[in-house]
């Protein structure tokens, strides 16, 4: 069976501007193996993003909501997002081809929407 990873962003409801990154499986989930535990209710629940099964050209695991560019000619940022049944990304700027297959190029992500809001402007 493959695994099946996210990376979550919580916060504590007692300190909202701490930030607490982690990534898991479901079986994680199931077996409730986090430490402390992001799923209590004094957690709120930022991002659940899931790993998309890639790797950037640094080993780095490219999850959806990563803003990732390509190593070719084109240099533009790109979101990563599921849709239409895989995983795809958007060129955040209007003058490249809007859509791409992420398994058409080599990827390096440059951070994401969350962490990063200035890179979909």
């Amino acid at each position: 069976m493959r695994k099946i990873k996210f990376r979550y962003r919580v916060s504590h409801y007692k300190e909202p501007e701490k930030v607490i990154t982690f990534i898991g499986t479901l079986e994680d989930v199931e077996n409730r193996k986090w430490e402390p535990n992001p799923f209590y209710l004094s957690y709120t629940t930022l991002s659940r993003d899931q790993f998309t099964g890639l790797h950037d050209k640094n080993g780095k695991e490219i999850y959806e909501g990563d803003i990732v560019k390509p190593l070719d000619v084109r240099r533009a940022p790109y979101k990563v997002y599921w849709g239409d049944a895989q995983w795809s990304v958007e060129c955040l700027d209007e003058t490249f081809f809007k859509w791409q297959n992420i398994h058409d190029h080599q990827w390096e992500i440059i951070g994401n929407i969350y962490d990063n809001p200035e890179l979909l402007k």
